[in-house]
């Protein structure tokens, strides 16, 4: 075939392109293609949904020294350990999807209770929290029980409690109305009438409780 044949086949087959390309432009407006646009538009992601990991890498690195007249190029040598590697998820995590149903009926009981007898139902959190700080005093050679009491005691005659580590200690070192040792409650209140608790709970001398240097500069 002659090769001036081909190039005017060619020719013409663009031509015809073009011209049904054209043709199909001017059937079709702006807003239709604005509209089109709207309707077909591609998902959105909310992850990057690639993947990747992530690891911890850690080691040391060493500058070689070179001969090299060119200051900006250098070598370093270096070892690494890696190890954690923890792959990304591709998918949002909520966790308290599986948590929301057991809290809401937590939260049921609890109004129920209360509706029905006047009273929540203990769960022995702050018991078990005074029995942890009364065992870890004991091991620092104290007297863990009047360590503590002498504590809420203090506690209760600061007047105003600065800042957020202030006011978490206040919720700690206030006994509530759970079903504890009435000595707790009473060392609230002997702290709210004025009374010296270093004398009061003289078994637990300053220095001894590692509460100290927190209820000191409150």
């Amino acid at each position: 075939m002659d090769h001036f044949l081909v190039f005017r086949l060619s020719l013409v087959f663009i031509l015809v392109n073009s011209f049904l390309v054209v043709r199909a432009l001017r059937e079709t407006t702006t807003t239709d293609n604005l509209k089109a646009f709207r309707r077909h538009r591609e998902r959105r992601g909310l992850v990057f949904t690639n993947g990747g990991i992530i690891k911890l890498s850690i080691g040391p690195s060493i500058q070689v020294a070179l001969a090299d007249p060119v200051p900006f190029r250098s070598l370093v040598y270096s070892f690494n350990v890696q190890g954690g590697q923890y792959t990304i998820p591709t998918e949002p995590l909520y966790p308290w999807d599986k948590w929301e149903n057991t809290f809401a009926r937590s939260l049921k009981q609890i109004k129920s209770r209360f509706e029905d007898w006047g009273e929540n139902k203990d769960d022995g959190s702050r018991e078990f929290l005074y029995t942890v700080l009364e065992d870890y005093m004991a091991r620092n050679n104290a007297n863990g029980h009047q360590c503590l009491l002498r504590a809420i005691c203090q506690n209760a005659q600061v007047q105003r409690h600065e800042g957020i580590f202030a006011q978490l200690l206040d919720v700690i070192l206030t006994p509530g109305h759970e079903n504890l040792d009435k000595s707790y409650v009473m060392a609230m209140q002997a702290g709210r009438y004025g009374v010296d608790c270093l004398t009061m709970y003289y078994l637990c001398p300053t220095g001894s409780s590692p509460l100290d240097q927190y209820i000191n500069e409150i």
